[in-house]
């Protein structure tokens, strides 16, 4: 029987700073979990004028045997973007099945984040000391 995996849902999201959009951001996704390549995947896009994103449904279709045992997945999910020098974790999840939507209850992730109210701090990545700001995010209008 053939199955569907969803590992990461479609993601929809603006990048503001003081309130007006940043165009031209790089934003990394990073999806790790069983059956993917090398047991990750990554992709980048820009984002529009408007501070735009978006990247789609990470998604395959496997054959399962019906005698097979049905174990829970580890999935983790994170976008990432730099900006004026600090690299921004703007994302982070973990969810453990193949469903469309576990991440927020609905079939696409929506996000805005406003990256002025960030708090700052460093942190050593290899012999590389580099500047981090944590982010407050919204989904749906709601404050996480």
């Amino acid at each position: 029987m053939l199955v569907k995996r969803v590992y990461c849902s479609p993601i929809l999201g603006t990048l503001l700073l003081k309130g007006e959009p940043l165009a031209g951001v790089e934003v990394v996704r990073e999806v790790t979990g069983p059956g993917l390549p090398n047991g990750r995947l990554k992709d980048r896009v820009l984002t529009n004028e408007r501070g735009q994103f978006e990247f789609p449904q990470v998604a395959q279709r496997v054959l399962q045997m019906p005698f097979q045992p049905k174990r829970p997945p580890t999935i983790l999910q994170t976008l990432n973007a730099d900006v004026e020098g600090y690299a921004y974790c703007i994302w982070a999840f973990g969810k453990g099945d193949f469903d469309l939507g576990t991440e927020t209850g609905q079939p696409e992730i929506r996000l805005s984040y406003e990256l002025s109210g960030a708090s700052s701090g460093e942190f050593v990545s290899g012999h590389k000391k580099r500047n981090f700001r944590e982010v407050d995010w919204m989904i749906e209008g709601e404050l996480a």
